[in-house]
């Protein structure tokens, strides 16, 4: 143990636990860039691998299929493509900022771009733009009748988590050598949940990069028992800045930083926290020019924007619930069983691990804690929490660095009993086996359950909610529907739980739009005119009347996974 109260690459008694030596040997020399090179090999494969397998719906056939279009998206691309140009205008003087970034109420009169959609912080959107913009211009999609393409700013995620998945290893690599390092970015790219993210153009996976970075970067630069530079307090605080900018999770960040500073530093600890929250929310304020408008209004309405906001059903354990009202267990029940069981149990033996022990290590307390308090936040009475995971899936990197601990001592463990060419092998295949579910459920990945639960057909047995964000009409059920149905046939749409979502979903699918098929939804047809159903099966808003039809109905097409119906094109005529 050093000095400072952390473990270093070869302390915390004896020989390093991931390389067989002699008692007399001395750690090998390796040059920085030695370490680094599986990693950056690494991140980069995955990065080009998502991009690969994101098509939703035809822009790219020569590619694999990827995650059907989510709710979501549509609105963070138009959002992330209106910002980019909007800033470009403002640099050659066209634009105001106040145009850009004003309300209705704001201007006077109908501005160039539209009104500045504040329910999120800009920074994660004018990623996506930005990557759309980029994507566009190296590989345009032409067939698009809209402003923006889906899978053009999908490749913002895909670069994220490229970044995340190097991140996490490299911290760790720097915690607990090369071997838990290599553990820990695999171990992102093994969970399928995350993974599934990355292919969307949504603010997951970017809000992922800026909570890990936030968080990585104080328990690796504060020596909370001792005193901590102006210069790192502020540098720390401008990334927690950052990730307010990028969405809201970012402020369940202060709580537990503040608690395990002043628990270690006690007085020592309050400058250095007044910087490091003073610099977060002066970035905050200053990047985001909607709040200059009105600083104490806004910042109240983007606050109840996210706490005052239409209610949301969750299908759990065969019971529709309201968001506000879900069981407590709701996130743990969900966290543990969504990540394979092999990777939950690397991380446990990180936790429990003897060497470099977490009683003993401020930096990993301050993981813990940035993991354990959302989670303890989202199982409080009246907290509003749906979606599976998505809510908290910034927890998720975090657990990948114990991951890698674990796996490194694991590793270590199985060397010191057999030898290298034994050991790294048996570590292959254990890593190995916990892709299984990405290749059972490639493109939807959002749909995994871990063997704790019987996996997707236990967890479908068992009542939970097996689909819920549309990525399960996937661009070969629309072309199946497309293929099946005469030309300008009508389809009913279900669920629909945003009026834009029939429009951006027809805009956004070639496939669908080539044979002019067209999209309504359940209440805007006539009963006797329903005659063909797309149903992506989110349990807790499918309608009743169409739940009593469907074993009747003929299943023209569908995606199934693990013996699931994730979505079917139904024919409704008896």
């Amino acid at each position: 143990m050093t000095a400072t109260g952390h473990c270093t690459r070869f302390s915390c008694g004896g020989a390093h636990p991931f390389q067989r030596r002699s008692p007399m040997s001395h750690p090998p020399s390796r040059s920085p860039a030695a370490d680094i090179a599986p990693l950056v090999l690494l991140s980069t494969v995955v990065t080009a691998l998502v991009i690969l397998t994101s098509d939703p719906a035809g822009d790219a056939p020569r590619s694999l299929e990827g995650p059907g279009l989510t709710l979501d998206e549509s609105f963070n691309v138009e959002e992330g493509v209106r910002l980019v140009t909007g800033l470009q205008e403002f640099t050659f003087g066209s634009l105001t900022l106040r145009q850009i970034f004003g309300e209705e109420s704001d201007l006077p009169i109908q501005p160039p771009l539209g009104y500045h959609n504040p329910d999120h912080p800009p920074l994660g959107r004018v990623w996506l733009g930005l990557f759309h913009s980029l994507s566009q211009s190296i590989h345009p999609v032409a067939d698009n009748p809209g402003p923006f393409v889906t899978l053009a700013a999908r490749t913002g995620s895909a670069v994220a988590f490229g970044l995340l998945v190097f991140i996490v290893g490299y911290t760790a690599n720097q915690w607990y050598g090369r071997a838990g390092g290599i553990i820990a970015a695999l171990s992102l790219v093994l969970m399928p949940r995350v993974f599934g993210h990355a292919h969307l153009a949504a603010l997951e996976t970017v809000i992922g990069l800026a909570y890990t970075v936030g968080v990585l970067s104080l328990a690796s630069r504060w020596q909370p028992a001792r005193s901590v530079s102006t210069r790192t307090a502020i540098f720390t605080g401008c990334l927690f800045g950052l990730a307010l900018l990028t969405k809201i999770q970012a402020i369940l960040l202060p709580i537990p930083v503040a608690l395990w500073a002043l628990w270690h530093g006690r007085h020592r600890a309050i400058v250095p926290l007044l910087l490091w929250a003073g610099a977060g929310l002066l970035l905050f304020f200053a990047l985001w020019p909607w709040l200059w408008i009105d600083p104490v209004s806004h910042f109240r309405e983007y606050l109840s924007r996210a706490t005052e906001r239409r209610e949301v059903y969750v299908w759990y354990f065969g019971q529709r619930i309201a968001d506000h009202a879900v069981p407590w267990h709701y996130p743990a029940v969900m966290f543990l069983t969504t990540i394979p069981i092999g990777l939950q149990l690397f991380g446990l033996i990180g936790l429990g691990s003897r060497r470099c022990s977490l009683f003993k290590e401020p930096r990993e307390q301050l993981v813990l804690g940035c993991l354990v308090f959302p989670l303890l936040l989202f199982s409080l009475p009246g907290v509003a929490v749906y979606d599976g995971t998505r809510l908290f899936l910034v927890v998720f990197p975090l657990w990948a660095v114990f991951i890698g601990k674990g796996g490194a001592a694991a590793l270590g463990w199985l060397r010191q009993r057999t030898s290298n060419k034994i050991a790294i092998p048996v570590m292959t295949l254990m890593l190995a086996a916990q892709g299984y579910g990405l290749f059972q459920l490639h493109p939807c990945y959002l749909s995994y359950y871990n063997v704790a639960v019987g996996g997707l057909r236990g967890a479908d047995r068992l009542g939970l909610t097996t689909t819920y964000w549309r990525d399960s009409l996937t661009r070969s059920l629309l072309g199946e529907t497309s293929r099946l149905l005469p030309a300008g046939a009508t389809v009913v749409l279900v669920p629909v739980l945003h009026p834009a979502e029939v429009p951006t979903l027809l805009s956004q699918s070639p496939i669908l739009r080539q044979r002019g098929i067209a999209l309504r939804r359940w209440d805007e047809v006539a009963d006797g005119k329903r005659k063909y159903v797309l149903v992506h099966r989110r349990q807790a808003d499918i309608p009743p009347i169409l739940e009593e039809m469907l074993p009747d109905a003929k299943v023209l097409a569908e995606v199934k996974r693990d013996g699931v119906q994730l979505a079917a094109l139904y024919d409704l005529r008896p």
